[in-house]
């Protein structure tokens, strides 16, 4: 019994200890300042606010561009707005993009390296 309970505490350790950041994630906010990149993180938002998209890069993430795709949701259904191209410079570690929004309702974000891969995506609402 004890063998059986060391193995167990073993493996969780090693399954918890072996995670990785990972090498992206996405956040909004609703200014910027060059005092913070991130005035007011949140994931609601008034409408009339001036959305900001983050995407914050692992100083492991190695590819040169990265792309957003828009979709905001009518009826339940996913409704492709836009998409938008980011070249990077090497060590680049923050993508920002500013979405002009004037609609109420509820918006996502996914973020792809240049072979496509989802990187990171979120949602947000605007009421």
């Amino acid at each position: 019994m004890k063998k059986l309970l060391l193995l167990l505490a073993l493996a969780a350790a090693a399954v918890t200890g072996c995670r990785e950041e990972p090498l992206a994630r996405a956040r909004f906010c609703a200014d910027i300042s060059p005092q913070n990149p991130c005035v007011g993180e949140d994931n609601v938002f008034i409408q009339g606010t001036n959305v900001w998209a983050h995407l914050i890069l692992s100083p492991r993430f190695d590819d040169t561009a990265v792309t957003a795709r828009f979709y905001g949701y009518q009826n339940d259904q996913r409704i492709f707005i836009e998409s938008i191209h980011h070249e990077l410079d090497p060590g680049q570690t923050l993508v920002m993009e500013q979405l002009f929004i004037n609609l109420c309702g509820d918006f996502e974000i996914e973020w792809l390296d240049s072979s496509g891969n989802l990187l990171a995506k979120g949602e947000f609402e605007i009421w």
